[in-house]
């Protein structure tokens, strides 16, 4: 690829160049070309492959160099692959069976992401897995040319084909990013790439035996409903179910962009199958009836700006109408002029006499306001006098006014306290009135207690006064001995009448206290 001028497809299919080469550590290598030029004799057959890569290639074997090895010497794969990053040219790269894996399909891909002219990538029948698959992936993300994938035959499973469908979502955000492609290409004309840097506007996608399951292919269907660039996509012989089958059908009923997409050996029912083409008919008859479609908006197009056109005239014709009424209008302007001019000689005229009037009336009006100074002055004098009597006046009415309020204030609150407070205090007198009754009859019940111990004291006494003189005139003892037994009863006549009185005081204080 030292002369990328003249080369346009590279196959290499069928050798072992990345597993004995690898291994053999050369590192010198002539690589075989096949020219590919519109001037050459094989370019028809090399644009007809291009146009259907499932036709028969021998005659590019046949035409083309010998890629196993160039005057004896092997093909190293390291070189390569990064002579790939630098080419502008190649546009179709086919690396089937060749044992492509590691640390060669790492080298793959970061060729991949600085290329942007090649077109066409077969991996056919590699050892690629679901990490070489996400590698793929994620240069093709950066790969803003590639249109056709063929990667069958290799072990991807679910997460291989999880990262392509993630290709086909960027491709989608990028293509909503740039707008619709109706807008900015002619009828007719397939969008052509962009240059920068961008996910690659896939056009084929061959992921023939490749392990994928329901998880996979429900992922190609969700990338479906956003992508427009897609035409054909291969799924067969694969390990799908009837529900991820019937849940692709949903899918591909809701794409307008795929043309072509075949589920043989798979799982999928008759029915589902012809919902898938049901589905890429309608897409394929919507694609042959857009140019249709194009030329007919092109027509409304020009009979909209016929139509305005039209209506351009139209208003011309108006600009002329009123250009017309313009020039009468600015005769009437003229004339509207002059007479004003002559209206505005007049009015100065008149003015000027106005003038003349109004100096007379000013000298008059001067003489005037001298002699309403002067009785201003007198007027302010007398004025200052009376309010001088009236001050006086006010001084003495407002002395009064203020007594008259403070004893009107006391009126109102001594009236609001007896009609405010009447209840109240009535409340008060009569729970006094209660609470005295109440003390009453307490001292009347303590008086008829105090009365009825009184009257048994008393018979008490009267009872020990006859015990006494009873013994008295009994004993009838010498004066000493009756002097000394009278103070000893009237000791114990005390004690006696002490300890009965204190009894019932004692009662009463202690319920009057409860």
């Amino acid at each position: 690829m030292q002369h990328p001028s003249g080369l346009r497809k590279l196959c290499l299919s069928g050798n072992d160049l990345f597993n004995t080469f690898q291994r053999s550590g050369l590192s010198h290598f002539y690589v075989a070309r096949y020219l590919q030029q519109s001037n050459n004799a094989s370019g028809g057959a090399a644009a007809a492959w291009h146009s259907n890569p499932h036709a028969n290639t021998g005659a590019f074997y046949e035409e083309g160099v010998n890629s196993d090895s160039v005057n004896g010497a092997p093909l190293p794969s390291g070189a390569l692959l990064s002579t790939l990053a630098n080419d502008r040219t190649l546009t179709q790269l086919e690396l089937d069976d060749c044992g492509l894996q590691g640390a060669c399909l790492a080298l793959l891909c970061r060729s991949l992401m600085l290329n942007q002219g090649l077109l066409v990538l077969s991996l056919r029948n590699n050892n690629i897995d679901a990490e070489g698959a996400t590698l793929i992936g994620r240069a093709l993300c950066r790969h803003g040319a590639l249109q056709r994938l063929y990667i069958s035959g290799n072990v991807l499973e679910d997460e291989g084909v999880c990262a392509l469908a993630a290709v086909l979502e960027d491709t989608s955000r990028q293509a909503d990013g740039m707008g619709s492609p109706e807008a900015s290409v002619s009828v007719g004309r397939r969008n052509k790439p962009a240059d920068g840097p961008g996910a690659c506007p896939l056009e084929v996608l061959d992921v023939e035996k490749t392990w994928m399951g329901d998880r996979g292919l429900v992922a190609l269907g969700v990338a479906l409903q956003t992508n427009h660039s897609l035409r054909v996509l291969l799924l067969d012989d694969n390990h799908f179910t009837a529900q991820g089958c019937e849940a692709f059908a949903a899918f591909m009923e809701k794409n307008e962009s795929v043309r072509k997409c075949q589920l043989g050996a798979t799982s999928a029912s008759h029915p589902i199958l012809l919902r898938i083409e049901r589905a890429t008919l309608r897409n394929t008859r919507k694609a042959e009836n857009s140019e249709s479609d194009a030329l007919q908006r092109e027509v409304v197009r020009l009979h909209y700006q016929k139509y305005k056109l039209q209506e351009a005239r139209v208003e011309l014709e108006g600009l002329r109408d009123k250009t017309v009424e313009v020039k009468q209008a600015a005769a009437n302007v003229d004339l509207q002029f002059k007479q004003d001019t002559s209206d505005y000689t007049k009015k100065i005229t008149e003015l000027k006499e106005q003038i003349e009037h109004y100096t007379k009336q000013e000298e008059s009006y001067k003489v005037q306001g001298a002699q309403l100074e002067e009785e201003l002055k007198r007027q302010q004098v007398q004025f200052e006098e009376d309010m001088q009597v009236v001050q006086e006046r006010l001084t003495a009415e407002m002395a009064l006014r203020e007594q008259m309020e403070e004893r009107f204030k006391e009126c109102e609150a001594e009236l609001a306290r007896w009609q405010n407070e009447g209840p109240e205090r009535e409340a008060e007198r009569r729970a006094h009135l209660q609470n005295l009754k109440e003390d009453m009859a307490q001292w009347g019940e303590q008086r008829r207690t105090y009365k009825a111990e009184t009257d048994e004291l008393q018979a008490l006494v009267h009872t020990l006064e006859d015990q006494l003189e009873s013994r008295r005139k009994a004993a009838m003892p010498t004066p000493a001995t009756r002097e000394g037994a009278s103070n000893a009863g009237k000791k114990n006549r005390k004690d006696s009448f002490v300890s009965s009185t204190n009894t019932p005081r004692k009662a009463a204080a202690a319920k009057q206290k409860a």
